[in-house]
């Protein structure tokens, strides 16, 4: 049994089928778990499941059933259990977990390509049915929205921790170890221990007994990881929005200690102050190939 997709939808992650189905039959077999004497109910699931498999606004219908009275309701976890199988993978919907049988800790940073100030860190571990519409890599979240997930993060998450090390500790190790290091040390302040870290990026130093999985772009795929960039996000700019107040010449209220042209050209006229990292290029007075805003990273 299949359903077909609207044409707004039909250039995604479906392979060659040439009118992009998805097969919900295993929704239909997953009906079954219901007991007999849940007839009227599982009549009104089975419509609920072709509902949410019919129509593209799956955020607002994931964010409805987390919320109460729903969140506390097995029949309604279920179904959402169902849904996210189907559009996880099928809408770019963030993935709720890697597996199921480990607790999960999603690991990420910022501030790793900043130019001044520490490299912060987040280690998160949610619950799995946690949804929240807004999450995302927090690169591609407004400002405004970031504050409103952090908040949601901190009071639903199993477990967060945030950690940093400073100019002068990237300095010395390096900006790739300092970002591997801040994660272990988020990690390390977990209240509770994770079976398994899931890591954003293509590398990872091991950790001494919790094994690891890294993914490439990792915060646009699990939410665990995503919401650890929020936090990461968050913290970090508001350290430099306090450093801001010490030193305004940087404009790191609006750059966050990125080169941007305004930083680089502060970076001309002021030079360095101590909270720059000296293993990272402070002198832009000389003309390069490269020139116009740097992505944060």
């Amino acid at each position: 049994m299949v359903i077909f997709l609207p044409d707004n939808k039909r250039q995604s992650h479906y392979g060659s089928r040439t009118h992009r189905q998805i097969d919900i039959c295993a929704v239909e077999r997953a009906v079954i778990f219901f007991s007999v004497r849940q007839k009227s109910f599982l009549k009104k699931a089975n419509k609920f499941l072709w509902f949410v498999a019919c129509f593209p606004p799956i955020k607002i219908l994931q964010f409805f059933i987390s919320t109460q009275p729903f969140q506390n309701n097995f029949y309604w976890q279920q179904i959402l259990g169902w849904q996210s199988c189907i559009f996880e993978k099928n809408f770019g919907v963030l993935q709720s977990f890697y597996q199921q049988d480990l607790v999960e800790a999603g690991c990420d940073e910022a501030g790793r390509g900043c130019l001044a100030g520490p490299v912060f860190a987040a280690a998160v571990i949610l619950p799995k049915n946690f949804y929240h519409p807004l999450l995302n890599d927090s690169k591609q979240v407004l400002p405004a929205h970031r504050n409103e997930l952090r908040k949601e993060i901190e009071e639903r998450a199993i477990a967060w921790a945030v950690a940093s090390l400073c100019n002068k500790q990237i300095d010395r190790i390096n900006i790739l170890k300092a970002s591997f290091k801040s994660m272990h040390l988020a990690v390390a302040q977990l209240s509770i221990a994770p079976g398994l870290l899931l890591i954003d990026g293509n590398r990872f130093t091991r950790h001494a007994i919790i094994p690891h999985k890294c993914f490439i772009k990792g915060d646009g795929i699990y939410a665990s990881i995503a919401a650890a960039s929020i936090l990461a996000k968050t913290y970090r700019d508001e350290f430099m929005m306090d450093l801001h107040l010490q030193f305004p010449q940087y404009g790191w209220a609006q750059n966050k200690g990125y080169a941007t042209r305004y930083h680089q050209e502060a970076l001309d006229q002021h030079g360095p102050c101590k909270y720059h990292r000296k293993t990272f290029r402070l002198d832009y007075s000389t003309p390069t190939l490269f020139t116009g805003e740097t992505i944060e990273g």
